[in-house]
């Protein structure tokens, strides 16, 4: 098996970081298609590829390196949120600037990013385990992604 990533995959990891992880997109640029049933079926199955994620991961460490250096941490990161929150933006008529007003898409846009870095606007969801089972009679590998997590909640819980 080869390890090493071809020119479209690497494409595909940059991409997909840079547009803010969307893996269809992504594939459909990096692989230059605009056939999105293909984009969606083969993205998820690069994603799965351990190849990709490590190449991801690699990429996102890079950014945040090179952000750092450049003086770009998390403080930085939430003054620039903080200001999108109450941006404002001048009203013209005829060229000449009569008012200044709420800027809101730059507000829901800061909102949104802050939600998005912080989790502060994650669902949270309540699991009920109504049933005891010896975690050596459980097959995980048959069990759906929702059963895959209510496990591990109880065990988590249990600890």
């Amino acid at each position: 098996m080869q390890n090493k990533l071809t020119e479209s995959q690497t494409a595909f990891c940059e991409e997909y970081i840079k547009n803010g992880y969307n893996a269809s997109k992504a594939y459909r640029s990096a692989f230059k298609t605009d056939k999105k049933n293909t984009a969606n079926v083969n993205s998820n199955r690069l994603l799965e590829m351990k190849k990709i994620r490590e190449k991801i991961e690699q990429i996102e460490f890079n950014y945040a390196t090179i952000g750092m250096q450049e003086g770009l941490d998390k403080k930085a990161v939430i003054k620039v949120i903080s200001k999108m929150m109450t941006a404002t933006k001048a009203v013209y008529d005829k060229g000449v600037k009569i008012d200044t007003v709420p800027d809101y898409t730059a507000m829901n846009n800061g909102i949104a990013l802050f939600g998005k870095l912080t989790g502060a606007f994650k669902e949270q969801k309540e699991i009920k385990l109504t049933e005891t089972h010896n975690i050596d009679d459980v097959d995980v590998s048959k069990l759906t992604p929702e059963k895959r997590e209510e496990l591990k909640a109880a065990i988590l819980r249990d600890l």
